[in-house]
């Protein structure tokens, strides 16, 4: 449309009107030109695309490497560096067998770290990194670094952020910050769970057929066959059941 007002035509776009007024003449009809004909041969690219192209062409300038690539996914590389990293930094670690796992826990052949510290695991060469902080080995459950009491590596499972089981348990973990100081990992075996029908919640709360939970602690007086999360929770209260409502785990006025 620009092209055709050097041309004589007309056009009821007022920017081109007013770019063309500001530049008349033949030479700028003919750069006009130029950029037209010369569009196949424009280098356009993603940001990805030419983040390459500038590591590519001017890699002897910046110190790099010729055969540099882009990741869209850099976790594996990430991995790496802190691992590297953690392998100088711990005390006591072994680097020809540390191993970065995932979620804070790293672990060489002797000891399993969590966030930069030791702690004792009952068999170093079986744990394994769950999920939400829970981890495992053949012996035992964990969570940040602590022991699950009771729990049984054997069939240690993760439920919900705060939940787990194992084949004859179901256990809570979470932080204690009700607690002078700093806050401490707190967990518990839930008494009388009954593992088929137990289902983990929302906000530190769980069922099973006959009671409800909050934090692993059974909520004298719920009705666990009419409980329900309340969407969207309030400050006043987070869930329900037929006879009242509760707020992290107590009853308030309805």
């Amino acid at each position: 449309e620009l092209l055709a007002l050097y041309e004589g035509g007309s056009s009821t776009d007022a920017f081109l009107v007013e770019l063309h007024r500001r530049h008349p003449g033949e030479a700028a009809r003919r750069r006009l030109l130029l950029a037209v004909h010369g569009f196949d041969e424009a280098a356009i690219f993603t940001i990805h695309g030419f983040c390459q192209r500038a590591l590519q062409d001017s890699a002897f300038e910046a110190g790099g490497d010729f055969d540099a690539e882009l990741t869209q996914d850099d976790r594996e590389v990430l991995d790496a560096l802190l691992g590297d990293a953690w392998r100088h930094v711990l005390a006591g670690a072994d680097p020809a067998s540390f191993q970065l796992l995932s979620q804070g826990y790293a672990r060489d052949q002797r000891q399993v770290f969590y966030e930069g510290d030791a702690f004792a695991v009952r068999d170093v060469a079986s744990f394994e990194v769950l999920d939400y902080g829970f981890a495992r080995d053949k012996h035992s459950g964990y969570y940040l670094r602590t022991p699950v009491g009771q729990s049984s590596g054997s069939g240690f499972e993760v439920l919900s952020a705060h939940y787990a089981r194992d084949a004859s348990k179901v256990f809570y973990a979470g932080m204690d910050y009700r607690v002078a100081g700093p806050p401490r990992v707190r967990t518990r075996s839930l008494s009388g769970a009954d593992l088929a029908s137990f289902k983990a919640l929302e906000n530190g709360y769980a069922l099973d057929a006959a009671r409800v939970y909050w934090e692993g602690q059974a909520m004298p007086g719920a009705d666990a066959a009419s409980f329900t999360m309340l969407s969207p929770s309030t400050s006043e209260a987070d869930a329900r059941d037929a006879k009242r409502q509760y707020l992290r785990g107590r009853p308030v006025a309805s």
